[in-house]
């Protein structure tokens, strides 16, 4: 059942691909996606978009005790 699966995927994204404008598009956002990697990468170093949003609500409370103790 999964190779079926996969292959209507994959089948969908070659469909997808297939146009000019399409591939330009998914080219475009192929860039953008790694200049916001290298962006979080300056500011983050090694910890990833998703360990930190997993622990967002930590990071946003530790943060705001920073902020009161410098304040």
């Amino acid at each position: 059942m999964r190779s079926r699966t996969s292959a209507f995927h994959l089948e969908r994204v070659n469909t997808m691909l297939s146009s000019v404008e399409t591939r330009k598009k998914a080219t475009a956002v192929a860039g953008d996606h790694r200049r916001a990697l290298g962006a979080w990468h300056d500011v983050a170093g090694d910890i990833s978009p998703e360990w930190a949003l997993a622990h967002r609500e930590e990071i946003i409370a530790r943060a705001q005790l920073l902020q009161r103790g410098a304040s």
